[in-house]
Formats: structure tokens, C-alpha cells, sequence
């Protein structure tokens, strides 16, 4: 059953939507204790970063955190297998894109536009082959774009 902005699947909570403008600014720890989540919308708010047990999501598999001000992705979203949507875009990331993105090999949608990303691209995101839709506007990327992203 649905319930406000939450939805159960049987008896555990598979959908949680904190979004437009609830003024978080902080994940709890364990908050990769929520391991029957499906999908995860945090955006607009106003958290500044990720706990690294985001990576305990392991079921997770639509994620968005748009529009708020996180300034890096951690490690650990590698461990997220299963995600097809990753949407982290209009924030503050900086620095490069974590090489352990290329662990998610069933990724249709990567947004990380609009942030403030720098370093090269990594090779690896072109050997994501379900990727359909690839959005790194507005960041700081030097270099060229990697030959494997020419050919998905």
C-alpha cells in the first residue's frame, strides 16, 4: 500500500521520496540499513554529503539526489549493482568520478551534470553497454572523451 511518500512492498519499505524542499542536511549513518529499497529520491534538499553505507542499498535501483549540495560520490555507490538510474546532478561534486561507477553495469541513466566534476572522464563509464542516457554538461573535465563512450 502507498502511504504519503512511502511505499511498502511486502511489509518492507521499497520506495522513499524526501524530496522538494524538506531541508535535510544529513543521512544517518546506518542509513544503508534500508536494504529492500528500490528507489531513492533525496532532491531538493540540502545535504552536503552521502554515508559510505549508501553502498548497502543492494537493491537499490533508482536513485536521485538532484538539486541540493553534495560535493562527492562515494566509493561505495559501486556496490550498488542493481541501480539503472543514478541522478546526482545541480549539486556541488568536485573532483573526479569514482572509478568503482563502472561496477554498475546495468546503469541506463547517468546524470552528473552541473556540478563542478574535474580530471578526465573515466574510460570505464564506456563499458557501461546499458547506458542510455549519459548527461556530464556543466562540469570541469579536461582531456578527451574516452573512445568507449564514443561507441555506446
Amino acid at each position: 500500500f502507498q502511504t504519503g511518500s512511502q511505499i511498502w512492498e511486502n511489509g518492507r519499505l521499497s520506495t522513499l521520496e524526501l524530496y522538494w524542499y524538506n531541508q535535510l542536511t544529513i543521512l544517518p549513518d546506518n542509513f544503508g540499513d534500508l536494504s529492500n529499497l528500490k528507489t531513492l529520491w533525496l532532491f531538493f534538499n540540502q545535504l552536503t554529503s552521502l554515508p559510505e553505507s549508501i553502498g548497502n542499498l543492494s537493491s537499490l535501483e533508482n536513485f536521485e539526489l538532484s538539486w541540493s549540495q553534495i560535493t562527492d560520490i562515494p566509493e561505495s555507490i559501486g556496490n550498488l549493482t542493481l541501480l539503472e538510474s543514478f541522478q546526482i546532478y545541480n549539486n556541488k561534486l568536485t573532483g573526479n568520478i569514482p572509478e568503482s561507477i563502472g561496477n554498475l553495469t546495468v546503469l541506463r541513466t547517468l546524470y552528473l551534470g552541473k556540478n563542478e566534476l574535474t580530471g578526465t572522464i573515466p574510460e570505464i563509464i564506456g563499458n557501461l553497454t546499458e547506458l542510455n542516457y549519459l548527461h556530464l554538461a556543466d562540469n570541469k573535465f579536461t582531456g578527451a572523451i574516452p573512445k568507449g563512450i564514443v561507441n555506446l
